[in-house]
Formats: structure tokens, C-alpha cells, sequence
């Protein structure tokens, strides 16, 4: 199995075109961030201290969230590509099962989601280091680590079993586009949470994608939120946590301690639902060789 998994982790790293497709919502995300999205927010609170600095640690939250979605998911376009060709049927006349394969996929999906957002963050943390000063602690920077694991494993149980019923090539691209471009608005990045209908920021606190760009931002602006609460009255703070996203109002703002309980309540749904699930789409894949 060990050898099934190298295969998938190869297969993915070799094709560079997959690699960047698998961040190129992130890098929109950053784009679009850098030509419009930060002066119409810096102007929206011309007397906060440090708004800009605020609001560089805020993106880099989110375009980790999204990062270690979408490159999960980029991690399982190997899994579909055998599926249509008929790969399985090949790998079920050894000694592996299909469970193992599920497993090693899950396992190559999970490395590389892990993998993509350590290489984000690296980038990003040095464009800014270099243009904006910013700096991270050894803590923040063994918590984001943490995040990124939780992440990776939350992310690829959710989309192997939304890619267990993919069966070709050509929709596994649909559906990846669907994500990629709603994940931009799920966490939080195109359009903070505050400036959505109350309804529409319930749709997307069902998902993970809002409380992990929360926790991430929890974790980089921790130093900046301790210097504000010095300049800045604890209201106005918490007006603005709460417009940003940097916590999720469910009747209270959370906090990242509750963030994590409730990922890694995600996380128990979703390993729940996939040997449920799983009969299904083994059928489907299986009924398709």
C-alpha cells in the first residue's frame, strides 16, 4: 500500500499543470486581494492602528483555508483518472483491496494537501516578510502546523466521499471548478462574513471551510489582536472580529479552541460517512470497469 500511495503522490508532483491548477484559486484569491480587495477594507476603517498589517495576516488565513481544500481535492484527481481507465481493475488482481487503495488515495490526498500548504504559506510569509515586515513566531508557527494537519484530514474525508461518485475526467473538472470558485466566498475572502444576509452566513457556517479560515486567522493576528486591544475600545475589537470572520458568530463569537472541536466534529461526520457512503461509490466505481 505503501508503494500505491508513493504512486499517487508521484503522479500528482510530476504533472506541474495539475500543481498550479490546484492553486489557482489561492493565487486569484491573491490577486484580486492586492488590486481591489484591501484598499476598499483599509478605507472602511481608516482609525484602526495597523489596518493594513490586520488585513495582510487576515488573507493569509483564508487563502490557507482554501489551499488546503483545493489541493486535497486536486489529490484525488488521480483516484477518478483510474477509475476511468480502468486502473482498478488492474490493481484488484494483486494483493491490494479496494478498501486499501481508498486508503492509500486518502493517505496521498491528505500528504498533499498538507505538502501544498506549507509551500503557501511559505511563499506568501516571504512576499510579505520581504514587502511588509511581517513575522511569525516559533508558536504560531508549530499552531498553524497543526491547523494544516487538521485541515488536510478534515478536507480529504469530505472530498473523498464527493469524489467517491465522480467516474470520469471531464466532471471531476466541473466539480473542482464549483469548489475552487465557491470556496473563495465559503471562507470568507471574496466578501467578509459580516456584509452576508444572516441566512447565507448559516449555509456556510454547515461547512468547514468558514471555521477554518477562522482558526487560521486566529493564530496570525493573535499578536496584532493583543496590541489592539490597547488602542482600540473592546467593542469596536469585536465589531470588527466579528464583520471579518476572525471568529463565528454562533450566538457568541468562537474561539479557536471551539473551532478546532467543531472541525474535529466535522472531521468524526465525515469518517462516519464514509464507509457508509463508501458501499455506494465502490459499486459505482467497480460498475464502471
Amino acid at each position: 500500500m505503501l508503494n500505491f500511495t508513493l504512486r499517487c503522490l508521484r503522479l500528482y508532483f510530476i504533472q506541474k499543470s495539475r500543481v498550479f491548477f490546484s492553486l489557482l484559486g489561492a493565487l486569484i484569491t491573491f490577486i484580486l486581494y492586492l488590486a481591489f480587495l484591501k484598499d476598499n477594507m483599509a478605507s472602511s476603517w481608516p482609525q484602526l492602528p495597523g489596518v493594513n498589517t490586520f488585513l495582510d495576516y487576515w488573507l493569509l488565513g483564508g487563502i490557507l483555508a482554501i489551499v488546503g481544500a483545493t489541493t486535497s481535492a486536486a489529490g484525488l484527481s488521480q483516484m477518478v483518472a483510474d477509475k476511468e481507465k480502468g486502473v482498478l481493475a488492474d490493481f484488484l488482481l494483486t494483493d491490494l483491496s479496494y478498501n486499501q487503495m481508498q486508503f492509500g488515495y486518502f493517505l496521498a490526498s491528505a500528504l498533499i494537501s498538507l505538502i501544498m500548504q506549507v509551500l503557501a504559506l511559505v511563499l506568501l510569509f516571504t512576499y510579505y516578510a520581504l514587502t511588509a515586515g511581517m513575522t511569525l513566531s516559533g508558536l504560531q508557527l508549530l499552531q498553524l502546523l497543526g491547523a494544516m494537519v487538521l485541515s488536510a484530514l478534515v478536507w480529504t474525508s469530505f472530498n473523498v466521499l464527493l469524489f467517491g461518485f465522480v467516474t470520469s475526467v471531464t466532471s471531476f473538472g466541473h466539480v473542482m471548478l464549483l469548489l475552487s470558485t465557491s470556496l473563495g466566498f465559503f471562507a470568507g475572502v471574496y466578501l467578509p462574513l459580516g456584509l452576508l444576509p444572516q441566512a447565507s452566513r448559516w449555509v456556510i457556517q454547515a461547512t468547514p471551510a468558514p471555521y477554518f479560515s477562522s482558526l487560521f486567522r486566529h493564530i496570525l493576528l493573535a499578536p496584532t489582536q493583543a496590541a489592539m486591544t490597547q488602542q482600540v475600545p473592546d467593542f469596536m475589537l469585536q465589531q470588527i472580529l466579528r464583520h471579518t470572520g476572525v471568529g463565528l458568530d454562533v450566538g457568541f463569537l468562537t474561539s479557536a479552541s471551539q473551532e478546532v472541536l467543531i472541525l474535529l466534529g466535522f472531521g468524526l461526520l465525515f469518517l462516519i460517512l464514509m464507509p457508509i457512503l463508501g458501499k455506494f461509490s465502490r459499486k459505482l466505481a467497480l460498475h464502471s470497469l
